[in-house]
């Protein structure tokens, strides 16, 4: 079908297929736009049964326009094929977020309220779903969406306002005694195959959210008999057994959507979508309400702002059959980021708590400009920390005045109340990997691959190391450090070649300089006053009890809160406790977790799906066009990076064959050998036989590199020195028997060197304007600098003619017209074409015909989550002998 064109829709790629119909990505021509167009197969086509099936889609969405429902543009058929014309929607299913584990709250709540609404137009308009699962619902930057309407039943509506949308007499396509639906979402009159309707919907609504708060199905079976035994004959077990910070309002919920007999649900979504909003007002956990005797005594002031969600809390408790509890409260609330703002999840934790609970810090983008934002807990309004763009890892002084930080390549330090920051140490993001800071005026630091913990003055200084990996071990770094109460020991992560959940937890003496290994199995261990000592593990916040006198742990782990957010590629695990038992943490799947996906493009933008993989992080077209080398990571972290190579003519990926990490890799101008960075040797370059072999070192030196590209006679290696937001670009003649040579050294991120066919000029990314932009600079004799670009731009590729210059502008394919050879003559800047998903990486085909494009996820998150006393909570769950 692709190519086809019916009507005025040309067909331009498969999005995927169902029990009716195949869905495909079209343009729809007249309008300018992008559409989905489900077509019912012509062997389906036949059987009027599901002819009309698919028919009743178009008449039980036509009438539904809602922000939360998929929109209905056209009905058609041509040549006996039978098509709907749908709003095109960019995301994920639910179900393939589920995959990845279960929903933060907040968003779960977002969600269920949206689908809620969907069904309550759709009921109102008498629209029953009949298949509502989370295949069935689309997550899209707008929200939830609802779509797939193929088993919904027409009945007449509540409120009619439109006659003539009404059926006038409506058959019952349902055969007596046969089932349609998804098992695990029926509800048991669709089992019995009785008559459904909204109530319907409504049970298959909580299974949904049941699924989305907790990542389990409310009902599972090792067969459909013993399946459909569950959902007749029990009950689920309480959100709130398999997620602790599951409000108990929203357990009530659910139970009631969950109800065997339809009149003993929540009767309608009008009353579902109230129920959930005032879930959303009250996030407070399991077995954490007040009794009816009024509220409970606070262990310190609760911030003002808070007292009427308190209040809300109280008057909950007094009409619900919940247990009562006399220890002190804790409570969860969210700050939400203001409009626009986006909290930035990279390569750390993106906030901290200070030791007195009184005081958030953060990084967020605002504006494209990325900094510290601090938040009293009592004041309602975040604002900017002072100079702090680029921060990255944040962390507190012992006394609450200063933030310590690490931007543009400093370990710096700013005071709390603004001004201007300090600098400490030369200490780039790639180097040093966590900061705590002692009440003796140190800083103890953690290290990246190959490094151990170091130590540096507050005041400022040079790092000196205080431990090293066991390398013969199987470990490769000392990360992640936090100074234990008392200032004699440091608590840290032991991070080896496997994955994070195979880390260790170590602890380091400062008064003897020894250390040992305390706990196998975590990453981000961080030590509580409760006497426990937390770590993460596959995204689970862990506690084990821990003494504090002899430094080991006793009892078994207990998972006390789930789904934190990791980030897949440092183990930085986003929670933070303050002294007094404030939690802050993030929730979520990582942000650079989950599949990326390979394409290839023509100059029209029409795409062609090519693979799927765990991480896609670069890749580069062989000189004949008929492969790519691929970087990928199928866990986490550089050292776990590899390269793979797409056979274009088999449609197979394999991996190079050799031993060790190859990361970045690209072609030497002959197609058979390629060249690439490793994460030994001090982050050096390497050069290795296609066929594998013995790698061949290139570079020297123990600043990291990455390769750029080669010289058409292959006698010259452009490539990238330093690190993000700080890159160099130098050239390595390999006959002159010389170190590399500078092309460009200055202030300015500049890198993705790229050699022209002729050899005479290096076209290369550069932030000199205050963006990213592309820019070119003669190699081999002298010349200025010619721009590009004239409103952003990345990653820089040639056509082998020389002729045009490709980059890319947001989710934007450029081309430039290039011209003579001494003097660049640069054409105007032309869109090839845009596509809607999040391109990370590209590259051009030596014929500058075909784009090989890497659709990267970015996370965008804008709620933090605190708990107030949460180590009443942590008690609770996880006891110990104190």
């Amino acid at each position: 079908m692709i190519g086809t064109t019916l009507s005025h829709y040309k067909i331009i790629e498969k999005l995927g297929q169902g029990g009716m119909g195949e869905v495909y990505l079209a343009e729809d021509s007249r309008l300018d736009r992008k559409v989905a167009l489900k077509i019912l197969p012509q062997h389906l086509a036949e059987r009027a049964e599901l002819r009309e099936r698919f028919e009743r889609e178009a008449r039980a969405v036509s009438g539904l326009n809602h922000p939360h429902i998929c929109t209905l543009y056209d009905i058609g058929e041509q040549d006996g094929i039978h098509y709907l014309v749908m709003e095109h929607l960019v995301g994920e299913t639910l179900e393939a977020r589920l995959a990845k584990g279960p929903l933060p709250l907040e968003q779960t709540l977002e969600y269920a309220i949206q689908i809620a609404d969907a069904l309550d137009k759709a009921h109102r308009q008498g629209v029953v779903h009949r298949d509502l699962k989370p295949g069935n619902i689309m997550l899209v930057k707008s929200g939830a969406k609802l779509l797939d309407f193929g088993l919904a039943k027409l009945q007449a509506a509540e409120t009619p306002t439109n006659l003539s949308a009404l059926p006038t007499e409506q058959a019952n396509l349902t055969a007596e005694g046969t089932i349609l639906g998804t098992l695990q979402y029926m509800a048991p009159e669709q089992l019995e195959a009785k008559e459904a309707d909204s109530r319907t919907d409504i049970f298959a609504f909580g299974a949904v959210v049941f699924e989305m708060a907790t990542g389990k199905k409310a009902f599972e079976g090792k067969s459909q008999a013993s399946l459909i035994a569950a959902i007749m004959g029990k009950d689920p077990p309480l959100m709130s057994e398999l997620q602790s910070m599951t409000p108990q309002l929203l357990d009530w919920v659910v139970k009631r959507c969950l109800e065997k007999e339809p009149d003993e649900r929540v009767q309608s979504a009008s009353d579902l979508m109230a129920e959930l909003r005032l879930v959303s007002e009250v996030r407070t956990p399991v077995d954490s309400l007040p009794g009816v005797t009024g509220p409970a005594t606070w262990k310190r002031a609760v911030p003002w702002s808070l007292v009427a969600l308190m209040i809300l809390i109280t008057s909950v408790a007094i009409w619900s059959p919940w247990r009562t509890s006399s220890v002190p409260m804790t409570a969860t609330f969210t700050i939400n980021l203001p409009a626009g703002d986006n909290l930035i999840l990279g390569a750390g934790p993106t906030s901290a708590i200070s030791h007195d609970g009184r005081h958030l810090v953060y990084v967020a983008d605002r504006d494209g400009q990325e900094q510290i934002y601090h938040r009293a807990l009592d004041k309602a309004e975040a604002i900017p920390l002072g100079d702090t763009v680029g921060a990255r890892r944040l962390f507190f002084s012992p006394d609450d005045q200063w933030v310590g930080f690490q931007a543009k390549g400093k370990l710096m330090k700013i005071p709390l109340t603004g001004g201007a920051p300090f600098p400490i140490a030369d200490a780039d993001t790639a180097d040093v990997v966590g900061a705590s800071w002692g009440s003796d005026g140190n800083i103890i630091l953690g290290g990246s691959v190959g490094s151990g913990l170091s130590i540096v003055p507050d005041t400022g200084g040079i790092p000196e190391t205080i431990t090293t990996p066991d390398l013969e071990n199987g470990e490769s770094s000392h990360l992640w450090p936090q100074i234990l109460p008392g200032g004699h020991a440091v608590l840290f992560t032991i991070r080896t070649t496997a994955s994070h959940d195979d880390a260790r937890i170590g602890v380091l003496s400062l008064d003897s300089g020894e250390w040992q290994t305390v706990w196998q199995g975590g990453v981000y261990a961080r030590y509580s006053t409760t006497g426990h000592l937390l770590y993460v593990r596959s995204g689970t916040l862990m506690a084990v009890p821990f003494s504090l006198t002899n430094l080991e742990v006793s009892g078994d782990p207990i998972p006390v809160l789930s789904n934190v957010l990791v980030n897949q590629g440092s183990g930085a695990s986003n929670f933070a406790l303050s002294s007094d038992g404030t939690m802050v943490f993030l929730q979520g799947t990582g942000n650079d977790a989950g599949d990326e996906t390979l394409f290839l493009a023509n100059r029209q933008g029409e795409r062609e799906r090519l693979a799927t993989k765990r991480k896609l992080r670069y890749l580069t077209f062989s000189p004949d066009g008929k492969s790519l080398a691929v970087t990928v990571s199928e866990n986490s972290g550089f050292e776990e990076l590899d390269t793979w190579i797409y056979d274009f003519s088999r449609a197979t990926f394999s991996p190079l064959a050799f031993e060790g990490n190859t990361a970045y890799s690209i072609w030497t101008p002959n197609g058979k050998e390629l060249t690439f960075t490793t994460s030994f040797e001090g982050g050096n370059i390497f050069q290795v036989p296609l066929g594998g072999g013995v790698a061949k070192q290139i570079t020297t030196g123990e600043s990291s590199k990455r390769p750029g590209s080669w010289s058409p006679d292959g006698k010259s290696l452009a490539f990238q020195e330093g690190s993000s937001g700080n890159w160099d670009i130098r050239v390595l003649a390999l006959e002159s028997g010389k170190d590399s040579q500078p092309f460009l050294v200055n202030p300015f991120d500049e890198r993705d060197p790229r050699f022209s066919p002729s050899g005479g000029w290096i076209a290369f990314t550069s932030n000199r304007s205050g963006q990213d932009e592309i820019y070119a600079k003669p190699y081999g004799r002298e010349g200025g600098v010619v721009r590009v670009s004239t409103e952003g731009g990345a990653m820089p590729g040639w056509a082998a003619n020389g002729k045009e210059l490709f980059y890319l502008t947001g989710n934007k394919i450029m081309a430039v017209g290039i011209q003579g050879e001494q003097d660049l003559n640069v054409g105007l800047p032309k869109v090839l074409f845009e596509v809607e998903d999040n391109i990370g990486v590209f590259d051009v085909s030596p014929d500058g015909q075909q784009f090989a494009l890497i659709r990267k996820d970015v996370a965008i998150s804008t709620l933090i989550h605190i708990t107030l006393n949460w180590f009443e909570e942590l008690k609770r769950l996880a006891p110990t002998d104190n």
